[in-house]
């Protein structure tokens, strides 16, 4: 199957885009510099454009980048990634690739092995069946109150 690059989309034009993924593997909702807005609370949030930030990671926080969102709970934005598990190839990933998502304000760590991911970089999954209690704004405020 050909891979094709979209590239200078004049702004307000609508395009159409399939996305072909192997069965079986997650689905994540990144966030672009586009409102994503919800039919229940009709609320609308702005996240930050995730795209130039991917392509500038360096590999290690690449790396951790995707491991994170692999792991993480969907509606927490939590992940929990134990270091014991991991080759010390892969810790020294770990600790380069921290540091860089830390910067960017991509992550931040709760306590040992506990992460948090910038609610407005990668979604958490909403509550469709109690629409009055956002995902979305509860890891906001956890986000906002960490240091």
């Amino acid at each position: 199957m050909p891979i094709h690059q979209v590239k200078d989309i004049p702004v307000g034009q609508l395009f159409q885009a399939t996305i072909k993924y192997k069965p079986g593997a997650a689905s994540m909702k990144i966030a672009t510099n586009k409102p994503r807005y919800s039919r229940e609370t009709h609320v609308t949030y702005e996240g930050l454009d995730m795209f130039p930030i991917l392509e500038q990671l360096s590999a290690p926080a690449t790396w951790m980048w995707w491991k994170l969102a692999q792991l993480r709970n969907e509606t927490t934005n939590v992940t929990i990634l134990r270091s014991g598990e991991l080759s010390i190839y892969e810790r020294r990933k770990l600790t380069k690739g921290f540091k860089e998502l830390k910067t960017k304000q991509l992550i931040k760590r709760i306590k040992r092995e506990h992460y948090l991911i910038n609610p407005n970089a990668l979604l958490p999954e909403e509550n469709y069946k109690k629409p009055d209690e956002s995902n979305y704004l509860t890891c906001l405020t956890r986000w906002e109150s960490l240091p």
